[in-house]
């Protein structure tokens, strides 16, 4: 019924400035902005993890007694046998973190303001997602309207 042409690059306002130049500088900009936004986040997150007291409880315990025999060499083990219940991924960055800080809180809240920092990520993906549907949803809308007449 209706012919449907592929939405190209060239389509969008990217291509356009792209074009111009202007898109390198706009990307660079925006990276660096995000990059502060991160860096922020991070330390917002660490000032409040060391100004609050807080308690080690439940399973956290296990988990930085894992990283931190993993990074001693005594294997991902919490006493005579092999873990297998819990996850290996929270232990081996409050493990990587021990030996800098050589305290098992302190490492926790570093790993606690470094996931709280990088949180932001998949949230501007998100963002930036939404933004391309938008703007091609647009351009199809365009295309339609200059093809059909409407």
């Amino acid at each position: 019924m209706f012919s449907i042409a592929p939405i190209t690059e060239s389509d969008s306002q990217d291509g356009m400035l792209r074009g111009l130049g202007m898109l390198d500088w706009w990307s660079k900009r925006h990276t660096f902005a995000i990059a502060a936004i991160i860096v922020a986040a991070f330390l917002l997150h660490l000032a409040f993890t060391h100004s609050l007291p807080r308690m080690v409880k439940w399973d956290e315990s296990d988990y930085l007694l894992l990283g931190r025999n993993l990074v001693t060499g005594q294997g991902y083990t919490t006493g005579f046998e092999p873990e297998i219940h819990h996850p290996p991924f929270f232990p081996l960055i409050t493990g990587a973190i021990y030996p800098a800080v050589g305290d098992l809180e302190k490492s926790s809240d570093i790993a606690y303001a470094l996931f709280g920092g990088l949180m932001l990520l998949p949230r501007r993906g998100v963002e930036l997602r939404g933004q391309r549907r938008v703007a091609s949803s647009e351009n199809f809308r365009r295309h339609l309207d200059s093809t059909t007449g409407w």
